[in-house]
């Protein structure tokens, strides 16, 4: 499997060397046998987390940006009309639309997907490429 996007929280936590981040993943993405990656859709949310207080962050935005990306080796994969469009086709089995694009990014990049979010496991195209922070 090529790249793998991650969700906001484990990415933050990953950059924030926080104590949440099982040590299952942490082990997994030390391991450096894949590169690391997110979905574009995660900086959209981190910049909302951020703005609203959810997340609190030591650096202007801009720069804790690229702290959190380019400095941390982690590429940030773009939505195209594909992923948009298998994001929409995809079981409502999540109630967020922005898990779904991170979802279908990972299936369109042929990704291994890491989550803390136990609705992930309910799509069956999932099956193979999912490591849960629950496992």
């Amino acid at each position: 499997m090529s790249d793998s996007p991650w969700l906001l929280l484990i990415w933050i936590w990953w950059i924030a060397q926080d104590d949440r981040l099982s040590r299952k993943i942490e082990k997994r993405l030390m391991d450096g046998a894949e590169s690391l990656a997110i979905s574009s859709v995660s900086i959209y949310e981190a910049v909302l987390h951020i703005r609203r207080g959810r997340v609190v962050i030591d650096l202007p935005l801009n720069e804790w940006l690229h702290v959190a990306t380019v400095e941390a080796g982690i590429s940030v994969m773009a939505v195209n009309d594909d992923i948009a469009a298998n994001a929409a086709a995809l079981p409502a089995h999540h109630g967020d639309p922005l898990d779904r694009m991170i979802i279908a990014t990972a299936l369109y990049r042929d990704a291994l997907l890491v989550s803390v979010d136990g609705q992930f496991s309910r799509y069956e195209s999932l099956a193979g490429r999912l490591l849960s922070g629950k496992d």
